[in-house]
């Protein structure tokens, strides 16, 4: 190991890197640790800020299993990195308890640790350090935990970005050419500098990364965010509590008895069946047939501008003996459970989930409902709508109407979501990283369709369990937002994406925010001027004088397709500007391409088929819970549990149902039988 040759790989020089934990033991400054620690109080926690940690392993697969042969550790302090390589991993439960004994004597002051991908590296190490406090969304998903004095943040679940993403915001680079995944190595096999530096690396740019989450957010507002949504929350629970002052305790409770469905079954109902996704569909008429000069639009900010600009449930929702079509849906928000007979999509277009509704004698087109003898489903105002554009029946009933005054969105959901818009938009004019602004603007959509979890996930003496939580249901006096906004922000992004659907002449692909097809710009540029017309007057509403936000919503053309085929949701090939590219669902997104590199083209659309193969293309997780000692290449190696990476193949399948959907459509016939 030669430290000054890592050191200029890694480009970075306040560096300080010990090869192994017994040097680190003797040459650790361990008074100027003691001396650095300063710390923050923040839900019951006193984290220290003024040191920063990060963990990372490498491991190596044997069969099904696999162990770590390095490991890293890095230890951020008064502007120098301290960094650990060493070669066995029970070896970091004698680092963090030599560290935990300092950090104890500061009123038990707890050290932050940035992991990316927690989950791997604490299944690796479940069994060997004393974890408390595990947060995780579901068995074997941490997000926080907490062990042997130090505090486990995922920065995965924070930035939603690959490690290399990361690293070029905080000025890092990831050196992934420096290493080879697929050499075999064990604690023995010698490691080139290069390799070295790669570790380094991985363990500096999760420093950094919470270096600026401690600077945004720890140090001025006593909060630190541990997901991607919790950033936006934080903004707008403050915004909320500033608006009502000392009322906000009163009108939290009071929108959760009113905003919320009236009872916890009500809440899973409407959830499981009111609130439905993005729609992503292509015309069943042309799938799998090559297209040429095919015109693209992409909406600019959908759900931003849905959550700007349209009206939303306000009061609480009660019976009315109304029949859907004698109500003011401009001012009235309905939902209610409806039962269609003969119900046949218009125009190849399908529009509701067949997972969404109870259905008798349907016809499935790739997962929509084409037709059905008779439906039940539960609808919206603004799905109902989107029904009597798309769908043609014999005659329908209504039960269970209910109605709610519509109004706009509260100003602490608006403010700050379109002032981190804002901010996007005069950094990207100005060419400033705007990476913070834009996770802040995305998750404001993720904020409002979080759901309440019913269950908790534990680790329970090193085994995960799933346990039923305790009145779940609490949970709505503590929010700011209620579940009916995600349910309309939803079904109105679909109506505006079925706006531009309508204006194209014909219509192939659309996926949630985007079509392709053939359609005229006039036409487009007719609609763009009703959507602008409905930012000023959300613009006048909100008091915002900027036109930097004129342009949410508008449909912007991204350029004529040269070549487009599609198979159906998320499983499409263009080729525009010189270059293909693929979106396949289930498969990495440049496989399939780099499957075909130095061939033409014309070969990548050929083989775009049904039941395609790739070979070992993506990685499937085995989990071990055992403890092992294995010997590889005499080198004994010790697992304390395992996340073995399995690559496995890829194959493109349209399901039967669907294929013969297709052919019906053009014969209509279906397994010998006659249809509509």
């Amino acid at each position: 190991m030669n430290k000054e040759i890592i050191k200029k790989i890694i480009g970075v020089n306040n560096v300080v890197i010990y090869d192994g934990i017994d040097e680190w033991f003797d040459e650790f400054p361990f008074c100027e640790f003691l001396k650095a620690i300063h710390t923050t109080k923040y839900q019951k926690k006193n984290l220290i800020h003024s040191i920063i940690t990060s963990f990372d392993i490498e491991t190596t697969r044997v069969e099904e299993l696999s162990f770590c042969y390095i490991w890293q550790f890095d230890i951020y302090m008064n502007g120098i990195h301290h960094i650990i390589l060493d070669r066995t991993l029970r070896n970091i439960d004698r680092v963090f308890t030599k560290l935990w004994h300092a950090t104890s004597t500061k009123d038990k002051a707890l050290l932050i640790c940035g992991v990316h991908n927690l989950s791997y590296e604490f299944q690796f190490c479940k069994n060997l350090l004393d974890w408390e406090n595990v947060f995780a969304k579901e068995n074997r998903k941490p997000i926080t935990a907490t062990a042997n004095g130090v505090y486990f943040i995922d920065t995965y679940q924070i930035s939603h970005k690959a490690l290399s993403k990361v690293g070029k915001e905080v000025g890092v680079r990831k050196l992934t050419e420096k290493f080879d995944y697929s050499i075999m190595r064990t604690s023995n096999t010698p490691m080139s500098d290069e390799e070295y530096a790669y570790c380094c690396n991985d363990v500096i740019i999760p420093t950094l990364y919470i270096q600026q989450l401690i600077d945004d957010y720890l140090i001025p507002e006593k909060f630190l965010p541990v997901t991607q949504t919790s950033k936006i929350r934080h903004i707008m629970k403050e915004e909320f509590k500033t608006i009502y002052k000392r009322a906000w305790r009163d009108t939290a409770e009071w929108l959760g008895d009113n905003l919320y469905p009236e009872t916890f079954e009500d809440y899973k109902n409407d959830m499981k069946y009111l609130f439905r996704g993005a729609w992503t569909h292509g015309n069943p008429k042309h799938v799998g047939e090559l297209f040429r000069e095919v015109d693209s639009y992409d909406v600019t900010s959908s759900y931003i501008y849905t959550m700007f600009t349209d009206l939303f449930p306000m009061s609480k929702f009660k019976d009315t003996e109304l029949k859907p079509e004698e109500i003011n849906t401009c001012t009235t928000a309905f939902k209610g459970v409806f039962i269609f007979y003969n119900i046949q999509a218009k125009n190849n277009i399908a529009y509701e989930s067949v997972h969404k509704v109870s259905a008798k004698g349907v016809i499935n087109d790739n997962g929509k409902v084409y037709y059905a003898r008779e439906m039940k489903a539960y609808l919206t105002d603004v799905d109902f709508e989107l029904y009597k554009n798309h769908y043609d029946w014999e005659s329908y009933e209504c039960f269970d109407l209910q109605i709610s005054k519509k109004a706009r969105l509260p100003r602490y959901v608006i403010l700050p979501m379109i002032n981190a818009y804002l901010d996007k938009q005069r950094k990207k004019m100005t060419h400033e990283s705007y990476i913070t602004e834009k996770e802040l603007v995305n998750s404001s959509y993720g904020m409002m369709v979080t759901k309440i979890p019913l269950t908790e996930s534990k680790v329970v003496d090193t085994r995960w369990v799933t346990e039923e939580r305790d009145d779940p249901y609490s949970d709505r006096y503590r929010s700011f937002l209620s579940p009916y906004w995600g349910i309309w922000v939803t079904a109105y992004s679909r109506k505006h994406l079925f706006d531009g659907i309508d204006c194209y002449d014909t219509f192939y692909y659309s996926d949630t925010d985007s079509i392709k097809g053939n359609v005229s710009s006039e036409t487009m540029e007719k609609l763009n001027s009703k959507i602008f017309e409905n930012v000023q007057k959300s613009k006048e509403f909100y008091n915002i004088d900027n036109e930097l936000v004129d342009d949410l919503g508008q449909w912007d053309y991204e350029g004529r397709i040269k070549l487009f085929k599609y198979l159906g949701a998320k499983r499409y090939i263009c080729y525009k500007d010189g270059k293909t590219t693929a979106t396949i669902a289930g498969c990495p997104k440049s496989e399939y391409i780099n499957h075909y590199s130095g061939h033409m083209f014309a070969k990548q659309f050929h083989e775009f088929t049904n039941n395609f193969s790739l070979k070992s293309v993506k990685l499937r997780s085995l989990y071990d819970d055992k403890t092992y000692q294995i010997e590889v290449d005499g080198c004994k190696q010790e697992i304390y549990g395992c996340n073995t990476l399995l690559p496995t193949d890829f194959t493109l399948s349209m399901a039967g149902v669907y294929i013969e959907f297709i052919k019906w459509l053009k014969n209509k016939k279906m397994e010998g039988k006659e249809y509509v």
